[in-house]
């Protein structure tokens, strides 16, 4: 049995459906964040509910825009470092993924040229 299911077994018990209706109602974003560093489970869920994604470190995008299938919105507002390239990886993640985005935040974003922001807008479009 793992360990997970030793110390707290009633968690097995919920399925994902029931543990999503459980995130859906919590109120404050921060019980929301404290959510997902219970469990396995519980960050399965939260990745699976996820619809704002503000990330710290550009390079991770592609794995999180995997990971997070209700996604719509994306600030890439902390990531002053975003350069064409990174932005090619992003764009073909969201298409290869099947995201439509409603929300871009590319505020801070100084090292994008025309290519990036054309490949990131071809991305999103319907």
């Amino acid at each position: 049995m793992p360990e997970e299911e030793e110390r707290c077994p009633i968690l097995s018990l919920l399925t994902d459906d029931l543990l999503s209706r459980i995130h859906s109602h919590l109120p404050d974003p921060t019980h929301q964040k404290s959510f997902r560093l219970v469990c396995r489970a519980f960050h399965r869920v939260d990745s699976l509910s996820r619809t704002h994604l503000r990330p710290l470190r550009p390079h991770c995008l592609p794995t999180l825009i995997a990971r997070s299938p209700s996604l719509q919105f994306l600030d890439l507002s902390v990531c002053p470092r975003l350069d064409d390239s990174l932005a090619a990886a992003i764009a073909a993640a969201i298409s290869a993924h099947r995201r439509r985005l409603k929300v871009l935040g590319l505020s801070r974003a100084t090292g994008l040229t025309r290519v990036g922001v054309e490949a990131l807008v071809s991305a999103c479009e319907p």
